[in-house]
């Protein structure tokens, strides 16, 4: 069992995607002969304004490994009032009981390992304990290497991974794909931002940059991915968005964005672009598209939200060649 352990260690602390952990984590647990039907839930608070859509303060992800080691996701409501009240693992032989593994990643989520155990003994306890530790730690470094550290969004490392799954639907992409739905992409810059730092110093800039991130939370879904792309740059990535609702989603945050007065700075505008991501795309043209769209807008009166593809129907902006560029 040791030696099992320290090859499962091995093996873990070389992935470096919080999605390839999670897969990795499921079929060790599936692989070892006395466990049989195991699932993963993870249970993330949802961002302010999705809690009164749904009535739940938590979100749920869940996989089901199959006979043939394939994943699935499968929804599970009967879980959720079970979930809450396991805080600490609960390792059963198999009399009818399932076991659980609660492993706390931060402050918003939680997941659970959940499975059926024929045998139990110390050294198993001892693997379990072993095993999902460092699945936590390993996890918890990961995802402090994509967040931006003064606004607290992923980070322009954790962009490049994000569109390099959103551009792969095979492989599973914490529960983004544009092969069986819409995807929008969008970009955003504050306005004038420049002077703030001028005027005020970059002490305020910084305040201004944090606040600016805790509307993106508050507005935006738990589905939609959040970035600090560079500077006062931003970017949006929606899920499960056609480019109406898309536009009624930015145009919801930047409507917010400009009611809301930054301390001694007062108020600041954004200008946004967005396109739509399809398979007939990729994530370079994606980008160039999204950036031509927000530099009309920041060309055209600034405050305002423009759709790339409306912009070339209407002759306002004309398409270009684009040389291949390797971004990642």
């Amino acid at each position: 069992m040791n030696k099992a352990l320290i090859q499962s260690l091995v093996k873990l602390t070389a992935l470096r995607e919080t999605n390839e952990l999670r897969c990795f984590l499921i079929n060790e647990i599936r692989n070892l002969p006395v466990v049989s039907e195991v699932s993963f839930v993870q249970q993330k608070r949802g961002r302010a304004l999705s809690r009164p859509q749904n009535g739940e303060e938590y979100e749920y992800l869940y996989y089901r490994v199959n006979d043939d080691g394939s994943i699935e996701e499968t929804p599970s409501d009967k879980l959720h009032e079970l979930l809450d009240t396991i805080d600490e693992p609960s390792l059963t032989e198999n009399n009818g009981s399932t076991s659980f593994y609660p492993i706390t990643i931060d402050n918003n989520t939680k997941e659970f390992v959940i499975f059926k155990l024929s045998k139990l003994s110390k050294p198993l306890s001892f693997f379990f304990d072993s095993f999902f530790h460092v699945y936590k730690n390993h996890t918890e470094l990961l995802l402090a290497a994509e967040v931006d550290e003064l606004t607290g969004l992923q980070n322009r490392k954790a962009f490049d991974r994000v569109c390099n799954r959103l551009f792969n639907p095979e492989v599973l992409s914490d529960g983004i794909t544009i092969a069986n739905s819409k995807t929008c992409f969008a970009m955003i810059d504050l306005d004038h931002f420049k002077q703030v730092n001028d005027e005020f110093g970059h002490l305020y800039g910084d305040e201004v940059l944090l606040l600016f991130a805790q509307l993106m939370n508050r507005e935006f879904r738990t589905s939609d991915f959040l970035f600090r792309y560079g500077g006062e740059e931003f970017a949006v990535i929606l899920t499960d968005a056609n480019p109406d609702t898309a536009y009624k989603a930015l145009e919801r945050f930047r409507k917010a964005a400009e009611s809301f007065n930054y301390p001694q700075v007062g108020r600041k505008t954004m200008s946004i672009g967005y396109t739509l991501a399809d398979v007939t795309t990729n994530a370079p043209l994606t980008i160039d598209q999204a950036d031509q769209a927000l530099y009309y807008s920041k060309g055209n009166g600034r405050n305002q939200t423009n759709f790339f593809q409306h912009l070339v129907d209407t002759g306002k902006i004309k398409t270009k060649e684009s040389e291949p560029v390797l971004f990642f």
